[in-house]
């Protein structure tokens, strides 16, 4: 698991905004990333080394969750959560291997 929490100069609008249009996402991915960001939405990830993650949104309450199951031989289930603070936001990410009979799979299976 791997959990990572910043509070970030900036309203969850504008954090959310980050997480959900591609071109802002890729920066933070350092990767190419194409999203559509609705429950059962695509996700795609290209790295400058050719690695292709590809996954899936299962969640998407603007502007306080987002999670995204990669459906890579790597699957993982990552998850963004925003909370307003005085400061701004508090971006909390935490990324979790999933097995294999995880209850996301169904969702999986159904996505596009």
């Amino acid at each position: 698991m791997v959990w990572k929490e910043i509070v970030l100069p900036a309203p969850p609008e504008e954090v959310w905004n980050a997480l959900t249009r591609s071109e802002e996402l890729s920066a933070w991915f350092e990767a190419e990333v194409d999203i559509d960001p609705r429950p059962r939405g695509i996700v795609t990830a290209r790295a400058s080394d050719g690695t292709i993650r590809e996954g899936t949104v299962i969640a998407a309450n603007a502007p306080f969750r987002l999670v995204i199951v990669w459906r890579d031989a790597d699957r993982s289930r990552l998850e963004f959560t925003l909370e307003p603070v005085a400061e701004g936001t508090r971006l909390t990410v935490i990324e979790t291997a999933l097995p294999t009979s995880a209850s996301e799979t169904f969702l999986l299976e159904a996505a596009p």
